[in-house]
């Protein structure tokens, strides 16, 4: 996580709460890795799932370091896993 310091007067302090507070802000998004496997896909083609069908049938769900490590020790399979990533708010 990176520090940032800010300086300023009060009125701009003030000014700046306010624009963080809009509902135009930017907000932290979280980014999930949903793991299903083909046999758990049924008769839906994984494609034409929407993200949160495509979660519902998902055995499996990580951020992104946990994925990461899933991946490379072997415990996600592509031959037979599908993989979605997806941002979440």
């Amino acid at each position: 996580m990176k520090t940032i310091t800010l300086q300023g007067t009060d009125e701009q302090f003030d000014s700046l709460s306010i624009a963080i507070s809009s509902p135009f802000m930017p907000k932290e998004i979280k980014t999930r890795v949903y793991v299903a496997s083909v046999d758990e896909m049924g008769e839906t083609y994984w494609d034409d799932m929407t993200d949160e069908e495509f979660k519902e049938v998902a055995d499996r769900n990580y951020d992104l370091e946990a994925f990461q490590e899933a991946f490379n020790d072997g415990d996600v399979n592509t031959f037979v896993d599908i993989v979605r990533v997806i941002n979440e708010k």
